[in-house]
């Protein structure tokens, strides 16, 4: 959290590399691309502000919720390629506000855990940063 608030007060443009994959038939590797991340640290801002000001607790689930993506995305199984594209849809929420890439997120979520991905709070959450 203290790193996020530090960096959204900071006079800077923060960029990252990041790789862009293909998941349609097995997980590929298509390219680089430089990312600015100013919008994704304003989201992530405003997730804390409302976490302080209702006790949501939503930084807390958002954690997890990535951290088990990231497990299953390194998972040996076919969904493996549906956790990536959920984590790929987060960023691009993140990054740009837009609720289609919330639905995304979720959609490929619960593909990636066999139907067993209960986000309604969490999106519902996210949903007030749009």
């Amino acid at each position: 959290k203290e790193l996020v608030l530090v960096m959204s007060v900071a006079a800077a443009r923060w960029r990252a590399l990041v790789v862009r994959f293909d998941t349609r038939r097995a997980v590929q590797v298509r390219g680089f691309q430089d990312v600015e991340l100013n919008s994704v640290i304003g989201s992530l801002e405003e997730i804390i502000r409302l976490d302080e000001e209702e006790g949501t607790d939503t930084w807390g689930r958002l954690g997890d919720l990535i951290r088990r993506l990231m497990r299953r995305a390194r998972a040996r199984d076919s969904n493996a390629h549906h956790a990536l594209d959920s984590l790929t849809s987060l960023f691009d929420f993140l990054a740009s506000r837009r609720a289609e890439y919330l639905y995304e997120f979720a959609r490929s979520g619960y593909k990636a855990f066999n139907r067993s991905f209960n986000v309604y709070g969490l999106c519902e959450s996210l949903l007030r940063i749009c």
